[in-house]
């Protein structure tokens, strides 16, 4: 996945996630099940909103 803004217009906005924290937590995962250990079934890790020129704020409807 692109991480450049540049590439398309309006610059669209992201979700950004660490994916060397993602691969460890899921090797992480992994050993556990290999070794015997309880493994929880969900793991939320942070992400960052990056927003940029495709958001903008509604527009007003009138009735």
């Amino acid at each position: 996945m692109s991480q450049r803004p540049d590439v398309c217009s309006p610059a669209l906005t992201t979700v950004s996630q660490n994916p060397y924290e993602i691969g460890y937590q899921s090797a992480q995962m992994i050993i556990d099940m290999l070794e015997g250990r309880q493994v929880t079934k969900q793991l939320v890790l942070p992400t960052e909103l990056l927003v940029r020129s495709s958001v903008a704020a509604p527009k007003n409807k009138q009735n």
